[in-house]
């Protein structure tokens, strides 16, 4: 939306919308008239949740205003659970800065929900100062759409954006401005248990898609204990199998709106470079994996001692290397940069940061940065992130602090950002593309059941019919 845009009137009318006070349709229609463009529509309706909106409505009347003079950080859970160290070092961060205090506590969203963040925005008001674990593709462009979000631009030092990769500092900007300040990053990269392929007589780790599909034919060829283990697997869902492989050949794969463009003949060349994996991929690949094991299929033959390669980004393995036994662990973890096709491509892949967004109402927007900025640049943090959660720093001057401290598989990691690219911020790129209409189609490719050019054709023409519905028009 444009600078200065009155949101108040549309927060109320989102509000009589959970409180079932109008219809879906009356609000679109009542928003439209304040102002409101489509694709802010949507992010409006994307937020709503009309199973929790009593709870939500409740717990946003109740709430009070972040205090001012000491930082609320509202931390999706498991960002907590998988970085014990955070809270130490918060608590030192507050005996060192007092005029800087901050308290941590875990925000009220699950599933990426912000229904309670916008019902609180409409008092003009936030209990939370910043948000810390949002996804700039998924949550991002919808709360920044809505108004909840201000720009990071007039509180983050100029020091710490320069220390990014441009790649990172463009994944958290909309409009020329920041959003987004990155924390943990993600990026696809290959990985191959060193063990496995000594075993099966594989010297060179593949550097080519040509080369990876070689590899997991020679692999599953040797039969490794007693045929067990399979050449190499691959997460299918879109945007951590088809965006990786699609990246490898190009970036410029989305149209100016963010959206894929299932035209561009990257998407195609991708689902037949992915197809030639699944017949050395374990024979539960299509399963979608169980919530006991605590992963995707993928994830569970890799801690399972069932795959020799995979390419996902690095903490599926890191996480998996503790079960491998006989004294291997991370030791036996290899990584190196994505493949690209043998007649050439961008070499790049797909990373995501999961970072801290700052809300409008908040009243300490100075305290959150000065923490953020702390944190961030202590190297106790990142060691302790890559040894156990393995996502690597999104700035450039830590790698030289921890080296010597952290395996050597984040420098191939961290190489490959330059030349990679995130999945653009956009409403509807995500929810409706790579995590929505994608995934069936792709999934019947894989299956044989139609070829890679009927699986985009249906992708495409499922995402227009969605997003029309979504937006109105």
């Amino acid at each position: 939306m444009h600078e200065g845009f009155d949101y108040e009137p549309v927060y109320d009318e989102f509000y009589q919308l959970c409180a079932g006070r109008t219809t879906r349709a009356k609000f679109m229609k009542r928003a439209a008239q304040l102002g409101l463009t489509a694709t802010a529509i949507g992010a409006f309706l994307k937020a709503y949740n009309p199973a929790t909106a009593t709870s939500d409505i409740a717990a946003a009347e109740a709430a009070p205003a972040a205090a001012t003079g000491v930082a609320n950080l509202g931390f999706y859970s498991w960002i907590l659970n998988f970085n014990p160290q955070i809270a130490p070092l918060t608590k030192e961060y507050n005996a060192k800065y007092k005029d800087a205090q901050v308290k941590i506590n875990v925000a009220p969203t699950t599933a990426f929900s912000t229904q309670k963040f916008l019902l609180e925005a409409r008092r003009k008001t936030s209990s939370w100062d910043v948000y810390v674990g949002m996804t700039p593709f998924v949550e991002m462009a919808q709360m920044q759409a809505a108004g909840a979000l201000e720009p990071w631009d007039a509180y983050m030092p100029a020091s710490v954006r320069n220390d990014m990769p441009m790649s990172v500092q463009q994944e958290g900007m909309i409009n020329g401005k920041m959003y987004d300040w990155p924390m943990l990053l993600d990026i696809s990269s290959l990985q191959w248990r060193k063990s496995m392929f000594k075993q099966a007589g594989i010297t060179k780790v593949p550097t080519t898609w040509e080369e990876f599909t070689d590899t997991a034919h020679r692999i599953s060829a040797a039969k490794l204990r007693g045929g067990q283990v399979s050449g190499a697997t691959f997460d299918w869902h879109p945007w951590r199998s088809i965006m990786p492989v699609v990246h490898s050949i190009s970036l410029d794969v989305y149209t100016k709106e963010g959206y894929p463009n299932f035209k561009h003949p990257a998407y195609a060349q991708a689902y037949k470079i992915l197809k030639g994996i699944v017949p050395y991929a374990p024979k539960d690949f299509f399963s979608p994996g169980t919530a006991v094991e605590a992963g995707t299929v993928d994830e569970i033959a890799m801690k399972a001692n069932r795959v020799a390669m995979i390419f996902k980004y690095a903490n599926t393995t890191v996480h998996a290397a503790p079960l491998w036994g006989g004294g291997l662990g991370i030791s036996d973890m290899g990584l190196a940069r994505l493949p690209k096709p043998a007649a050439g491509g961008a070499g790049g892949s797909v990373f995501w940061d999961t970072g801290s967004g700052l809300f409008k109402y908040g009243s300490n927007k100075h305290a959150v940065a000065n923490w953020l900025t702390v944190l961030l640049s202590d190297e106790r943090f990142w060691t302790k992130e890559v040894v156990s959660s393995g996502q690597i720093p999104p700035f450039n001057s830590i790698y030289a602090k921890i080296k010597g401290k952290v395996p050597d598989w984040i420098y191939p990691a961290h190489s490959q950002l330059a030349v990679s690219k995130a999945i653009p911020n956009s409403v509807y790129g995500f929810s409706l593309g790579f995590g929505g209409v994608m995934g069936p189609p792709f999934l019947d490719f894989l299956k044989g059941k139609m070829t890679a050019e009927q699986a985009l054709a249906k992708a495409s023409t499922d995402f227009q019919t969605q997003l029309s519905q979504q937006t109105g028009g």
